[in-house]
């Protein structure tokens, strides 16, 4: 898959960030302690190739941009992702999981960002000694289904010998990518 070249309009002030994608017609505004990326890292559960997070075998997107909150390590991680997709059998399909996966819970039809209704969901998934805690937008909007996915990921620090010390707790991290979010919005 071909990465788009990666936008030139980022903006900072000593606690905001800006982002703007002309290429997907999108803005965020980002805390200060977030890095961003134009690549998903691959780990336990998330193949860093794929543009949402469980996106079936068949599904063709684009990985667009990862924020990472600043100290994040495989201990606990928080990543802001988003992903595009215009193919159509993504646009189709845009809220149905993978198979293997449970439906989705805590299914809310309007949640908004910005100007746009998404619907969000939450996925949670846990094995050898790993924990992934998602938090997921979805839209369609102007032709392209938009995947915007809060990621908690991590390992239990006991598997080590001596046990490591998380970076930060899990409820941190998430609360840090939900005020993230919140500050998305369509450019067109």
């Amino acid at each position: 898959m071909r990465r788009p070249p990666f936008p030139a309009a980022l903006h900072s002030s000593a606690d905001q960030q800006h982002f703007t994608s002309e290429t997907f017609g999108f803005t965020i505004d980002y805390p200060a302690d977030f890095k961003i990326k134009q690549h998903f890292d691959d780990n336990y559960f998330i193949n860093g190739s794929s543009w949402k997070v469980f996106a079936g075998q068949n599904e063709q997107g684009s990985p667009v941009l990862a924020l990472v909150l600043k100290g994040s390590n495989d201990i606990t991680r928080g990543e802001l992702h988003i992903g595009i997709s215009r193919d159509p059998q993504s646009i189709r399909t845009w809220l149905q999981p993978p198979p293997g996966y449970l439906p989705p819970t805590q299914l809310s039809v309007h949640t908004k960002l910005g100007d746009a209704d998404f619907t969000t969901f939450e996925l949670n998934d846990a094995g050898m000694s790993h924990r992934l805690d998602a938090h997921s937008y979805r839209t369609v909007h102007a032709g392209a289904c938009y995947a915007i996915d809060l990621l908690v990921t991590g390992t239990s620090p006991d598997v080590y010998d001596p046990p490591r010390t998380p970076p930060f707790s899990d409820a941190y991290a998430l609360k840090r990518l939900q005020q993230a979010v919140q500050d998305f919005s369509f450019t067109r």
